[in-house]
């Protein structure tokens, strides 16, 4: 999923409105610094990312949260097929 950030307006055809796109209905703003570990409310602190994926980043930095999935996806098979058959 593209992540729109610094105020960027959604493509042609993309809706932001709840009951109207599915893709953006569970969006969530997310602190690339968390506030509990410095960062700001300013628009270059903050990107758009689902409401899942903010709460399973918690008060993470945001490269430490990509270097926690590397691992899990490394950890699970990495890239594709996982582990649990069917393909």
């Amino acid at each position: 999923m593209k992540l729109l950030q610094d105020h960027q307006q959604p493509g042609p055809g993309l809706d932001l409105v709840e009951e109207h796109n599915e893709v953006f209905s569970k969006e969530s703003l997310d602190h690339k610094i968390p506030t509990s570990r410095g960062g700001f409310d300013t628009v270059s602190n903050l990107h758009w990312t689902t409401k899942q994926v903010n709460t399973v980043k918690s008060n993470l930095m945001h490269d430490e949260f990509i270097n926690l999935c590397k691992v899990v996806l490394a950890w699970g098979g990495g890239g594709g097929g996982g582990g649990g058959g069917g393909g």
